[in-house]
């Protein structure tokens, strides 16, 4: 949540047999779909290097 642009995370889950990590990030207009999930990617594996990724985006749609 470090970045202006990630509103808010929900629907975590980890499996930690499996080393699996699902979650979900609201994420606003100011960042393209593709560059918010690489940056989350990156800074997320760079601290859990062991687990698989699987994020989803979500667009904030209130202000619209």
């Amino acid at each position: 949540m470090s970045h202006d642009w990630a509103l808010q995370m929900h629907g975590f889950y980890l499996e930690e047999e499996k080393k699996i990590i699902n979650l979900d990030v609201v994420i606003n207009f100011d960042i393209e779909h593709e560059e918010a999930l690489k940056i989350l990617y990156d800074e997320i594996g760079q601290v859990y290097p062991d687990y698989e990724l699987q994020i989803v985006t979500d667009i904030d749609l209130t202000d619209m």
